[in-house]
């Protein structure tokens, strides 16, 4: 289904019920065990602990199970079938559906809002990481960047297109927070789900667009 830096997630049937004509599907994404104490060891138990947190959500993606062995993790999660928004969006598909647009948006806004209710922080917020399921519901998906803690002075991080101009760095070294910076990158998406465009191609003040706004 797809392929990211931390692993990849694949269309996955439980072999027991394979036989079944409306035997569930599940995404399934495998990962690289990291080696124990490492940074990036700490960096996976994080994004399972975190994403466990808010999967009760019926517009976040459901995490079912955690199947790990001596060299992989896997993640077992609901199957979405509509694919993520990055599609619908460069089609320009959502163009003149406001009232479409408005349903499925509140939907990432009320799955966003609760996982700050509960302490988690997304970070990564783009349509890539949003997903349909194929019958009018949009979820919120892939906690690989998410803390649990509302500010850092982890500048950068995220996707350059949604970054909030105080995660960016360049006039700042506060402390930024990770609640505004989830807040920015909706407004991004749903500008892009408007409009089918986006108003910049990444957020620092290389990009005439962005040093304009």
């Amino acid at each position: 289904l797809g392929e990211g830096g931390f692993g990849a997630v694949y269309d996955a049937i439980k072999v027991e019920a394979a036989s079944q004509l409306d035997a569930p599907r599940y995404a399934v994404k495998c990962m690289k065990k990291q080696a124990s104490g490492s940074r990036l060891a700490e960096y996976q138990a994080r994004e399972l602990a975190l994403h466990k947190l808010v999967s009760e959500h019926s517009n976040v993606v459901t995490l079912h199970d955690v199947v790990a062995d001596n060299n992989s993790v896997l993640m077992v999660m609901d199957l979405c079938k509509g694919g993520d928004l990055v599609g619908p969006i460069s089609r320009r598909e959502f163009m003149g559906k406001n009232e479409e647009v408005k349903k499925l948006f509140l939907q990432l806004i009320d799955a966003v809002s609760f996982c700050h209710e509960k302490g988690v922080f997304h970070r990564d917020l783009k349509p890539d990481n949003v997903l349909l399921d194929g019958e009018g519901n949009m979820l919120l998906a892939d906690f690989g960047l998410a803390r649990n803690e509302e500010t850092s002075k982890g500048f950068g991080c995220g996707t350059k297109q949604y970054i909030s101009p105080e995660c960016i760095g360049e006039t700042s070294r506060h402390a930024c927070s990770h609640r505004t910076t989830d807040v920015w990158a909706l407004g991004v998406i749903f500008t892009g789900m408007l409009t089918g465009c986006f108003p910049w191609k990444m957020a620092c003040s290389l990009d005439p667009c962005w040093k304009a706004f």
